[in-house]
């Protein structure tokens, strides 16, 4: 065995040893990190897949479903893992959304892996190269994002597992027709889990026509399986929408001529370079600004150039922005760090200061690992926090004050995690919800901040909040978005059990 492929050995195994804690942080951001980022994330998914299961009626999914604008791939595959829990018996939609959050992880898992081996002789050294492979696995925000059942996380891990096989073939690494035709059709799915990643999908294609190393057979095996994976979501699609469709078409009809893009809000086009700094922390965020500057103008990187700044392009010249439509790129994200500031510093400059470099790398890991503590501490959407409570509890009717009701989003009714047959009752005020809920058996009643269900007398008590109390607006500030708010309040949510004979003995 020569030199370089006892190195890749070597590189193999180091990585296998680094998925392991990796696997755990996934493991943990899918159990903790309950809810979602973004609505889109449950209602188009979970949502449509409940109205297959009877769960939803047609008319409380979203517009999208009318309009018949959303690939049914993800829906699909909530739907078959929560019948086959059902035909074991085991009705349980938070533990069914959990595994799919870790399924979701889990592919992420596997699209950096295979990036970071093809990707190894893109480094100056094996430091560098695994200093990436570690920033890939283990930033703090990396598990948070990776490990949703969302659009976002999937089309990106899919293309960064297909993107590598072409990153392989390009550097000359013999590749089987099954491995290409496999490529494609994980760019295809790619494509098909979120229309905008098809930017992406033409970015790899433009820089790899540009580069050669791709036989014209091989874009004949690449093509037949992208365009089969696009043939099977339409199956799909027909499937869950019961006529033939083309949402693709139906998506551009209703966010542009329709006007649906523009009603969510329209921001200048450098906004998110202050939300990708905020939103990643600032640290982390001021180094992916600047490597990804500094990639562009040097040209450290051509593949990475060419697949991400069409991307980035678009949506910077779109009108209405989210952080999350990003996502789709966080696998690049230690890539355009490390290759972007390759340079920066002379050659040994922290082989010179190898305290200082230590004591840096210390307190970079303590500050990464408590940000990502911090994150687990807060649900994701604290709404299906009280809905976990609820649910445990067995509670049969769910008292609430005024439109404080935790399965109502944005006039959208979720029906996934709600319990068949709990009634839910609207208090005017908090005192009669307190009266109402220790009247009814099996009652509990639910509030946001600042109504809280206990009260002076102890007859009503706290038994859940969604988001500890210590987490105040000081805390808001530095960790930003990362801490839930909806409509500039605190999204604290309270589960309160009331019970008359407590209250009589607190009083004697």
């Amino acid at each position: 065995m020569n030199s370089p492929d006892r190195a890749a050995v070597a590189d193999a195994a180091w990585l296998k040893r680094m998925l392991l804690p990796a696997a755990a942080l996934m493991l943990a951001s899918a159990w903790w990190c309950t809810g979602f980022v973004q609505g889109d994330e449950h209602f188009q998914v979970l949502e449509f897949a409940g109205a297959r299961l009877g769960l939803s009626r047609i008319t409380d999914l979203p517009w999208e479903y009318a309009a018949r604008a959303r690939s049914w791939l993800l829906p699909a595959i909530a739907l078959e893992v929560r019948r086959a829990m059902l035909a074991f018996g085991w009705n349980d939609p938070f533990f069914c959304a959990f595994l799919l959050r870790a399924l979701s992880g889990t592919l992420y898992l596997a699209a950096a892996s295979r990036f970071a081996l093809a990707t190894s002789g893109w480094f100056k050294s094996r430091a560098q190269w695994r200093t990436t492979v570690i920033l890939a696995l283990g930033l703090w925000f990396v598990p948070v994002v990776a490990a949703r059942f969302s659009a976002e996380s999937w089309s990106g891990s899919l293309f960064f597992l297909g993107f590598a096989t072409l990153v392989r073939t390009r550097d000359g690494e013999r590749c089987s027709e099954l491995e290409i035709f496999l490529a494609g059709a994980a760019l295809g799915l790619a494509f098909v889990a979120r229309f905008p990643v098809f930017l992406l999908d033409a970015g790899a294609a433009i820089w790899l026509l540009r580069a050669g190393g791709l036989p014209r057979r091989a874009w004949g095996v690449l093509g037949a399986g992208a365009f089969i994976a696009c043939a099977a979501s339409a199956g799909l699609d027909a499937w869950g929408y019961g006529r033939a469709t083309f949402p693709l078409w139906n998506y551009y009809v209703a966010q542009v001529p329709g006007g649906v893009l523009s009603s969510y809000g329209v921001a200048p086009w450098w906004w998110y370079v202050p939300a990708l700094a905020h939103g990643a922390g600032w640290p982390v965020g001021l180094a992916l600004l600047a490597g990804f500057a500094a990639l562009c103008v040097r040209r450290r990187s051509p593949a990475l150039a060419w697949t991400l700044v069409p991307f980035l392009a678009f949506h910077m010249l779109v009108g209405h922005k989210e952080l999350r439509f990003l996502f789709p790129m966080l696998v690049a994200a230690p890539y355009v760090i490390v290759l972007g500031l390759d340079g920066w510093w002379p050659a040994g400059f922290f082989a010179r200061h190898r305290v200082a470099t230590r004591c840096l790398i210390a307190a970079v890991a303590l500050l990464n690992g408590a940000a990502f503590v911090a994150r687990l501490s807060v649900p994701m959407e604290p709404r299906v926090a009280v809905q976990e409570a609820v649910f445990r509890s067995g509670a049969r009717t769910v008292v609430v004050v005024g439109d404080h009701d935790p399965y109502i989003w944005w006039n959208l009714r979720a029906n996934w995690y709600r319990p068949a047959g709990l009634h839910v009752v609207r208090a005017v005020d908090l005192a009669e919800a307190r009266r109402f809920t220790a009247s009814t058996p099996d009652a509990l009643l639910v509030t946001r901040f600042p109504e809280r269900p206990d009260s002076a007398d102890g007859s009503c008590r706290v038994v859940h909040q969604s988001v500890p109390i210590s987490f105040d607006e000081r805390w808001r500030a530095l960790l930003g978005d990362f801490i839930p708010v909806r409509d500039n309040e605190p999204g604290w949510w309270f589960v309160g059990l009331c019970d008359p004979a407590a209250g009589a003995a607190h009083a004697g």
